[in-house]
Formats: C-alpha cells, structure tokens, sequence
C-alpha cells in the first residue's frame, strides 16, 4: 500500500494546519499524549480500518514526514504576502 497524491495532500495541508495550530496555541503535546490522540482517532473515526492496515498507513505516513522534511524547513523562509 503506498499513498497516493490525494492522500499525500490530505495529509500535507493537514500537517500546515497543525503546525500553525500549535503556533498559536503553543502546544506542549508529548509523544504519550500522541499515541493516545491517534489511538483515540483510530478507535472513534478510523474503526473499519483493520489493524494491517493501520500499521501500513502509519510507516507511510512516517516515511513521507522523513522525506519532506526538507519542505517544512523551507517554510520559515516563505513569508506571508503583504497586503
């Protein structure tokens, strides 16, 4: 299974949207909290994915934050168009 380039933009704009979130909120989520927040999405919004499938899908999407990471770095660089 590998993601395809609806997924990988689901999960880009999803991941900027976050980012900012966590910005502004200035978020202090530990890697327990983490577990606990995608096992909670994985057991109220994500039941017919089968466990398989869930493992897949998470070290692809582990995969594709190793090799994008490049991007996210970019974007302390790019700032906001002035009006």
């Amino acid at each position: 299974m590998t993601l395809t380039d609806r997924e990988r933009f689901i999960y880009h704009t999803a991941t900027l949207f976050t980012l900012e979130l966590m910005r502004k909120h200035k978020s202090n989520l530990t890697k327990n909290g983490m577990v606990e927040l995608i096992e909670l999405i994985k057991k109220n919004r994500c039941r017919k994915l089968k466990n398989k499938d869930f493992i897949e899908l998470f070290d692809e999407i582990e995969e594709e934050i190793l090799l994008s990471s490049a991007v996210y770095e970019m974007s302390d660089q790019i700032k906001e168009p002035r009006k």
